[in-house]
Protein backbone atom coordinates (compact mmCIF):
# COMPACT_ATOMS: atom_id res chain seq x y z
CA UNK A 1 0.00 0.00 0.00
CA UNK A 2 1.54 3.42 -1.18
CA UNK A 3 1.82 6.25 2.07
CA UNK A 4 -0.21 9.27 1.32
CA UNK A 5 2.00 11.90 0.58
CA UNK A 6 0.18 15.55 2.34
CA UNK A 7 0.84 18.38 0.80
CA UNK A 8 3.15 21.08 2.27
CA UNK A 9 1.27 23.56 4.79
CA UNK A 10 2.82 26.96 5.40
CA UNK A 11 2.26 27.70 9.73
CA UNK A 12 -1.11 29.65 10.61
CA UNK A 13 -0.86 32.83 9.66
CA UNK A 14 -2.77 34.23 12.48
CA UNK A 15 -0.88 32.71 15.27
CA UNK A 16 1.73 31.11 13.60
CA UNK A 17 0.91 27.34 14.72
CA UNK A 18 1.44 24.26 12.36
CA UNK A 19 -1.59 23.74 10.43
CA UNK A 20 -3.30 20.81 8.90
CA UNK A 21 -5.89 19.07 6.78
CA UNK A 22 -8.16 17.18 7.23
CA UNK A 23 -11.82 15.85 5.62
CA UNK A 24 -14.24 15.96 8.36
CA UNK A 25 -17.51 13.54 7.62
CA UNK A 26 -15.46 12.02 4.84
CA UNK A 27 -16.41 14.41 2.76
CA UNK A 28 -14.54 16.93 1.26
CA UNK A 29 -11.55 18.45 2.50
CA UNK A 30 -10.54 21.52 5.30
CA UNK A 31 -6.93 23.11 6.39
CA UNK A 32 -6.81 24.40 9.76
CA UNK A 33 -4.54 25.34 12.45
CA UNK A 34 -3.65 22.55 14.77
CA UNK A 35 -3.76 24.95 17.82
CA UNK A 36 -6.57 22.88 20.41
CA UNK A 37 -6.12 26.07 22.45
CA UNK A 38 -5.61 28.98 20.43
CA UNK A 39 -7.05 31.16 17.04
CA UNK A 40 -9.23 28.23 15.38
CA UNK A 41 -8.33 29.35 12.08
CA UNK A 42 -10.07 27.31 8.86
CA UNK A 43 -10.92 27.92 5.83
CA UNK A 44 -12.88 25.36 3.74
CA UNK A 45 -15.51 24.45 6.12
CA UNK A 46 -19.17 24.20 5.27
CA UNK A 47 -22.33 23.39 6.86
CA UNK A 48 -24.46 20.74 5.12
CA UNK A 49 -28.01 19.94 5.89
CA UNK A 50 -30.00 20.82 8.82
CA UNK A 51 -29.64 19.42 11.88
CA UNK A 52 -25.70 20.55 10.76
CA UNK A 53 -23.48 18.35 9.15
CA UNK A 54 -20.05 19.28 8.57
CA UNK A 55 -18.21 19.23 5.41
CA UNK A 56 -15.29 20.12 3.45
CA UNK A 57 -15.35 22.05 0.38
CA UNK A 58 -11.92 21.68 -0.99
CA UNK A 59 -12.14 18.37 -3.97
CA UNK A 60 -8.35 17.41 -2.99
CA UNK A 61 -6.17 17.83 0.18
CA UNK A 62 -3.63 20.15 -2.92
CA UNK A 63 -6.56 22.27 -3.38
CA UNK A 64 -6.90 22.82 0.28
CA UNK A 65 -3.21 23.17 0.58
CA UNK A 66 -2.94 25.80 -2.06
CA UNK A 67 -5.63 27.68 -0.95
CA UNK A 68 -4.29 27.50 2.52
CA UNK A 69 -1.21 28.74 1.67
CA UNK A 70 -2.09 31.71 0.13
CA UNK A 71 -2.92 33.62 2.68
CA UNK A 72 -0.11 35.67 4.31
CA UNK A 73 1.56 35.47 7.56
CA UNK A 74 1.95 38.64 9.49
CA UNK A 75 5.54 39.09 11.17
CA UNK A 76 6.28 41.25 14.02
CA UNK A 77 8.54 43.37 12.78
CA UNK A 78 5.77 44.66 10.17
CA UNK A 79 2.15 43.30 11.17
CA UNK A 80 0.54 45.21 8.97
CA UNK A 81 2.52 45.89 5.95
CA UNK A 82 1.11 44.14 3.22
CA UNK A 83 -2.73 44.95 4.14
CA UNK A 84 -1.62 49.01 4.22
CA UNK A 85 0.40 48.17 0.26
CA UNK A 86 -2.88 46.47 -0.99
CA UNK A 87 -4.97 49.54 0.59
CA UNK A 88 -2.74 51.89 -1.49
CA UNK A 89 -3.19 49.94 -4.23
CA UNK A 90 -6.68 49.46 -4.59
CA UNK A 91 -7.06 53.65 -4.27
CA UNK A 92 -5.58 54.06 -7.64
CA UNK A 93 -7.43 51.01 -9.25
CA UNK A 94 -9.72 51.92 -11.49
CA UNK A 95 -11.92 48.48 -10.96
CA UNK A 96 -12.43 49.21 -7.31
CA UNK A 97 -15.80 50.51 -6.93
CA UNK A 98 -15.98 54.41 -4.88
CA UNK A 99 -17.75 52.34 -2.23
CA UNK A 100 -15.05 50.69 -1.70
CA UNK A 101 -12.33 53.52 -1.89
CA UNK A 102 -14.37 55.63 1.10
CA UNK A 103 -14.40 52.52 3.58
CA UNK A 104 -10.25 52.42 2.85
CA UNK A 105 -9.80 56.21 3.40
CA UNK A 106 -12.16 55.43 6.88
CA UNK A 107 -9.86 52.98 7.86
CA UNK A 108 -6.59 54.87 7.09
CA UNK A 109 -7.62 57.69 8.59
CA UNK A 110 -8.07 55.57 11.81
CA UNK A 111 -4.27 55.96 11.69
Amino acid sequence: MTEKIQPKLLPCPFCGNESEIIEPAGRGYVAHCKDDGGCGAVIGLVQWKIPPEWIGMFESEQEAAEIWNMRRIKTMDQPDAAIGEWLSAALDDPGVCDEFKQVIRSWFDQF
